[in-house]
């Protein structure tokens, strides 16, 4: 059975069974859009265009050679294109462009959490494997990091891939150790720039004016390429974020298949109070339905508790399914939040 077909089998069951249907206050169908493409750049490193075709890439999104194209000029960039939609590529691109060209060139990654940063890790090494005779010297440095490599980490990596936190906290205050890496960076990707907001956001900023100034020291100037969800305001976040003008690239040349986009309303149990039943119960009556129809789904929660309390009762509900519940949040040890991921991708 096709992903597709599980999928509108789930939603017919839900429209046609009444004690779930009538919660549904609104949905909408975003119809398919086919992708724009764009031929190779041609400044674009031989050896790199051949990875890109050994990965199945024979082309870029209209939006992936717009940031080329700004990126080459020098400007720092903010992508705002759909999810999916190749960002990552918009600036893996101009750093392992610059990396062939010059080895000495050095890259920082900021990614909100760890679970991204192993994702991009894994797709930048599996890109790099595919260039010929190329060795990528990337690393992640975060609190999974043993101590034991972190040495060799600061004298030797081209593109690192870290958080604000630990920027904040295990490399600012050390830049002196730094100083190999300092002096050569050139890029500096923040990535999910709309997750920093409010008193949050405000910390991150001063973190990163706090980086511009120790770069500055080392004589460094990197530029800034950024990625953000759909926002109206993604240029003037930026430059709140890292304090210089960015170009804003919004349009999205990737195309989607088509998308159901529905709003579900929890039923009222007690009228008088206007107190409607728990979400998680919901949830979990929901989940049925994919669950038995084989369709991959993801339920993200806002703390730690409630993802335990998720997992536990869909477990509890679905003890035939019980294997293929997976909780993922922080806390979790790094062995297990990697066999975690690795199960999600395959």
């Amino acid at each position: 059975m096709s992903s597709n077909i599980g999928i509108q089998n789930v939603l017919q069951y839900w429209m046609e069974n009444t004690n779930l249907s009538a919660n549904f206050i609104y949905s909408t169908v975003f119809p398919r859009v086919d992708p724009v493409f764009a031929d190779f750049p041609a400044r674009l490193h031989p050896d790199l265009v051949k990875a890109l075709h050994a990965s199945g890439i024979r082309s870029l999104f209209s939006h992936q050679l717009t940031a080329w194209e700004h990126a080459a000029n020098g400007e720092n960039i903010v992508i705002t294109s759909g999810t999916a939609s190749g960002k990552s590529l918009c600036y893996y691109l101009p750093i392992l462009n610059e990396l062939l060209n010059n080895p000495n060139a050095k890259a920082l990654l900021l990614f909100p959490t760890k679970a991204l940063a192993q994702d991009q890790l894994n797709k930048l090494l599996a890109l790099a494997d595919l260039i010929p005779g190329y060795d990528l010297r990337c690393a992640t440095y975060d609190g999974d990091t043993p101590s034991m490599h972190r040495r060799a980490i600061r004298e030797s990596v081209q593109i690192l891939i870290t958080n604000p936190d630990m920027l904040h906290l295990g490399i600012l205050p050390h830049h002196t150790q730094w100083e190999s890496f300092f002096s050569e960076l050139r890029f500096v990707v923040i990535d999910e720039i709309h997750t920093y907001r409010g008193v949050f956001g405000s910390h991150v900023a001063n973190v990163i004016r706090r980086f511009n100034r120790i770069a500055s020291f080392y004589n460094a100037q990197p530029v800034y390429y950024m990625t953000s969800a759909t926002i109206g305001n993604a240029g003037e976040l930026a430059k709140k974020i890292t304090g210089t003008q960015s170009v804003v690239i919004s349009e999205d040349g990737a195309g989607h298949g088509e998308k159901t986009f529905l709003i579900y309303n929890p039923p009222i149990i007690n009228e008088q109070l206007g107190i409607r039943r728990n979400a998680l119960y919901e949830i979990v009556e929901l989940e049925e339905r994919l669950l038995k129809q084989n369709t991959q789904s993801i339920i993200f929660s806002q703390t730690r508790r409630s993802v335990e309390l998720i997992l536990t009762a869909l477990q509890h509900a679905y003890p035939d399914f019980s294997s293929r519940i997976r909780g993922y949040r922080s806390g979790y040890l790094p062995k297990d939040r990697r066999e975690i991921e690795m199960r999600l991708r395959e």
